[in-house]
């Protein structure tokens, strides 16, 4: 065979829209649909409700938002015989949906696929929407190691004061899931790839290098959350909630 080989991209990037896990598509592609951004610009999209595969890279990243950096976790997927493409779902670390997948990735068995769905729901109490993420193994739900009655180490949000508003604030939290995926989630990674069907593949491939540039993000699910000692606002007002209140 000869001939000229075309490039392709087999990197397929996933945002977070209202809690629902998006990919931003070309005009006319079948089944999206379209809605205006905050920019007042129409995008077209397609929603799915979940994505299974298996976890072979987690890496934090800034990202930049009205002029303030902010940042987010790119969770890497990889889909068994789907020709070696590499699924990249962003999340907000302020947001409560990474606080329910951080939870839970300690108890998360990395030669194995993972099933993770999000979505958005309603409180019946209060009426106010809210978002989730669970992480199901063989059908099985993986439950979170830190939790409320149990918080295994994860230190507690703090009060602040900013203006003279009191404000719940995460910033020790934050600290404490970088240093996990660093010190024991990136490890168990690296370890467990090689037990994986994907093993071969993923010695040909390297993950970590993908320009951030190219990560189109809907840059409307961050809460307005600068790290450090920055106040959360959001989700973290209420701490009155099931699991940790993320």
């Amino acid at each position: 065979m000869s001939g000229l080989i075309s490039k392709q991209n087999n990197n397929v990037y996933l945002a977070l829209v209202k809690g629902v896990i998006t990919q931003r598509v070309k005009p006319g592609t079948e089944g999206a649909t379209q809605r205006e951004n905050k920019k007042g610009d129409v995008v077209f999209e397609k929603q799915y409700s979940g994505l299974s595969g298996f976890i072979v890279n987690i890496k934090k990243e800034p990202a930049e938002f009205d002029g303030v950096t902010q940042y987010q976790w790119r969770i890497t997927f990889i889909v068994d015989g789907d020709d070696g493409k590499n699924y990249i779902l962003t999340v907000p670390e302020a947001s409560r949906i990474c606080g329910q997948i951080m939870n839970r990735l300690p108890n998360v068995d990395f030669t194995k696929e993972v099933d993770l769905f999000t979505g958005e729901g309603v409180d019946k109490e209060t009426g106010k929407p809210f978002q989730w993420a669970t992480i199901k193994q063989g059908g099985e739900k993986v439950m979170p190691k830190f939790t409320k009655e149990n918080p295994n180490g994860l230190p507690p949000l703090s009060r602040i004061k900013v203006r003279g508003q009191e404000m719940w604030d995460s910033s020790d939290q934050l600290a404490f899931y970088d240093k996990m995926i660093e010190t024991e989630i990136i490890p168990k990674i690296e370890r467990s790839i090689h037990n994986t069907p994907l093993a071969e593949e993923k010695e040909q491939t390297s993950y970590p290098s993908i320009d951030p540039k190219k990560i189109d993000v809907e840059m409307d699910v961050f809460q307005g959350v600068k790290t450090g000692k920055a106040p959360v606002t959001g989700e973290y007002n209420n701490p009155n909630v099931n699991d940790l209140p993320f």
